[in-house]
């Protein structure tokens, strides 16, 4: 964990921070993200694509939003005229609260992309309803830079003593 926690300076509605437009134009480029990355054979997702974290690309045109894999993060961070949002699938229900996938991106964004601020997107949709109206925007700041130099991997699941998953 950081020296300094991850502090929440604001959470809104993603409704607050884009206009209909835009979240018709993201859930369409989401959903053509998520088929891309489901459909690698196998059962295995090419490199650079998981649907559960991405990128959110607003502009350079006015209005413009769209989603990219995560991988190209610090490509399309140094496009002038864009700014890149880091966005994640969050299955929480909890309406100003995001989910435990959070940390994880977070920690990915402290450690291997050097950010000290950064806005998130958690992207909450109803399934075949096309309704984003859960999702919500973070604004955090990262604090210190954990050190993971020795760290083999980071998990989602936390590990009893012995080894069983809990």
């Amino acid at each position: 964990m950081p020296a300094t926690p991850f502090t929440v300076a604001a959470t809104v509605p993603a409704q607050q921070r884009l206009d209909a437009a835009q979240l018709t134009q993201l859930r369409e480029s989401y959903e053509a993200l998520r088929q891309v990355a489901g459909g690698a054979t196998a059962g295995r997702l090419a490199p650079g694509l998981d649907a559960g974290f991405f990128c959110v690309v607003l502009g350079p045109e006015a209005g413009a939003v769209r989603v990219a894999p995560l991988a190209q993060y610090k490509a399309l961070a140094a496009t002038p005229g864009q700014t890149v949002w880091l966005g994640f699938a969050d299955p929480c229900a909890l309406p100003s609260h995001p989910g435990w996938p959070l940390r994880n991106l977070l920690v990915l964004a402290k450690a291997q992309l050097g950010l000290n601020d950064v806005t998130v997107l958690a992207y909450r949709e109803n399934p075949g309803k096309g309704d984003m109206s859960r999702s919500i925007v973070l604004d955090v700041h990262l604090g210190d830079a954990p050190d993971l130099a020795g760290a083999r991997r980071l998990a989602a699941r936390q590990h009893r003593h012995g080894g069983v998953e809990r």
